[in-house]
C-alpha cells in the first residue's frame, strides 16, 4: 500500500516536541533532583576527570571504604559531569527535557502517520508520560527508558517488514553504548530475544532469518563485554538485580503496589493498553503488540520497570492502533479526529531508518 509523503505534518512533530518540552520544564523542574543518585552520578563522572582513570572503590562511602566497586554507568556519570561543567544543574535539566521530549514526539509521530489527530495523539502519549513520570530523575536509568523506545521502534518496523533483518545489525553497536551507560541494557537484549523467539513460534519469518536474528543477539551479548571492566561489569549487574537489599530498602527496586500512586498509575496504563489489544480481536495480535505484556509483567515484580513498560507499550499503540475497531468506528463515522495515513519525512529521509509507508499498512 503506497502512502504519499505529508512534509506539511512535520511542524505537527516539531509542536508536540516544544508542548512537551515546555510541560517538563514547568512540571518536572524539580522532581529530577528528587533523587540522591541524581548529585551522586555527577560526582562520580567529576572524580574520574579529575583523577583521569576509573576507580576500583568507592571513594565516598565511608561504610564501603576499601571494598571493591567500580562506576558502572561511567558514560553517564562522565556525560553528566560535562554537562554539569558546562551549565550547572540547569543545562541538565534543559538537557534532560529535549530527551525526553524528544522521544516523545518521535513516538507521536508514528500515531500521526496513521491519520491520527494531534489532540488524541498528544492525550495519549501525555498519559503515557505522566505515568513514567514518577521515575523521572536525573540518572542513566533515563538513557534505558529512551534507548528501550528505540529498541522497540526498530523490532516493529522489522515486525512489520519495513526494513530487513541486516538492518538489526545497529544493535550491536547501539549495545556498546549501552553497556558503557546503564545496565538496563540487558532489558533491551532481553526483549529483541522475546521478539525473535516469538517470531519462530508464529514462524513468520523464515529459519534463515531467524538464524540472523540469532546471530545478532549473540553479537549483542558479547558487545556487553566492550567496557572497560570487562565481566566485572556484568558481575556488577547481576549483582545489584539479585541483591534481596535493594528490594527491601530502596522504592524503586518494589514490588508494584496498589497503595502507592506509581502502582496504580502503571496498572492504569496496563489497563489501557489491554483494552486497546483486545481491539484487534479476533486478529491474531503480532508478536511486538504481545512484549509490552512481559514488561507489565516485570513491572509488577519492580516498579523500577514501569516507565519501560509505558514507552514499549506506547510504540505497539502505534502500531495497533489502526487494527483495533476503535480506530474503525471512528473512521466509519466521519470523525474528525482520523485522518488519512501519510509519512511524516523529517530531516534527511524522515531520519533513518528510511520507510516508503507507514508502520500500520505494511503487510
Amino acid at each position: 500500500m503506497k502512502i504519499p509523503a505529508d512534509h506539511g505534518k512535520t511542524w505537527m512533530v516539531w509542536l508536540l516536541f516544544v508542548g512537551f518540552w515546555l510541560t517538563f520544564m514547568i512540571v518536572f523542574r524539580s522532581q529530577p533532583f528528587n533523587d540522591p543518585g541524581s548529585l551522586w552520578h555527577v560526582r562520580v563522572g567529576s572524580w574520574i576527570f579529575d583523577n583521569g582513570t576509573f576507580p576500583r572503590t568507592d571513594p565516598f562511602t565511608w561504610s564501603y571504604e576499601g571494598k571493591f566497586w567500580i562506576p558502572q554507568q561511567w558514560g553517564a556519570e562522565c556525560a553528566m559531569a560535562l554537562g554539569h561543567q558546562f551549565g550547572g544543574y540547569d543545562a541538565l535539566l534543559v538537557l534532560m527535557g529535549v530527551l525526553i521530549a524528544g522521544m516523545a514526539a518521535w513516538i507521536g509521530r508514528r500515531f500521526l502517520e496513521t491519520g491520527l489527530h494531534p489532540l488524541p495523539t498528544a492525550a495519549i502519549i501525555s498519559l503515557g508520560m505522566a505515568t513514567a513520570g514518577f521515575h523521572f530523575y536525573l540518572r542513566p536509568h533515563l538513557a534505558t527508558i529512551v534507548l528501550m523506545a528505540v529498541v522497540m521502534d526498530w523490532l516493529v518496523d522489522l515486525d512489520r517488514r519495513r526494513v530487513g533483518v541486516n538492518h538489526l545489525i545497529l544493535l550491536i553497536p547501539l549495545c556498546v553504548f549501552w553497556t558503557n551507560v546503564h545496565g538496563g541494557v540487558l532489558g533491551g537484549i532481553v526483549t529483541f530475544g522475546i521478539a525473535i523467539v516469538g517470531w519462530a513460534i508464529v514462524r513468520s519469518r523464515t529459519w534463515h532469518e531467524i538464524g540472523i536474528l540469532w546471530l545478532i543477539l549473540l553479537a549483542c551479548l558479547l558487545a556487553t563485554l566492550m567496557n572497560p571492566f570487562g565481566f566485572d561489569m556484568h558481575r556488577t549487574w547481576f549483582r545489584i538485580v539479585g541483591s534481596t537489599a535493594m528490594k527491601e530498602n530502596v522504592p524503586e527496586h518494589f514490588p508494584l503496589s496498589l497503595l502507592r500512586s506509581d502502582g496504580q498509575a502503571v496498572v492504569g496504563f496496563g489497563l489501557f493498553y489491554v483494552f486497546m489489544l483486545a481491539g484487534t480481536l479476533p486478529k491474531r495480535p503480532r508478536v511486538t503488540w504481545l512484549i509490552p505484556l512481559v514488561w507489565l509483567g516485570l513491572s509488577i515484580t519492580s516498579i523500577r520497570h514501569g516507565p519501560l513498560f509505558v514507552v514499549v507499550a506506547l510504540v505497539a499503540l502505534a502500531d495497533m492502533l489502526p487494527e483495533t475497531r476503535w480506530f474503525r468506528l471512528l473512521k466509519e463515522n466521519g470523525d474528525t479526529f482520523v485522518g488519512p495515513p501519510s509519512i511524516i519525512l523529517m530531516g534527511w529521509r524522515g531520519w533513518v531508518p528510511i520507510s516508503t509507508t507507514p508502520t500500520w499498512a505494511a503487510s
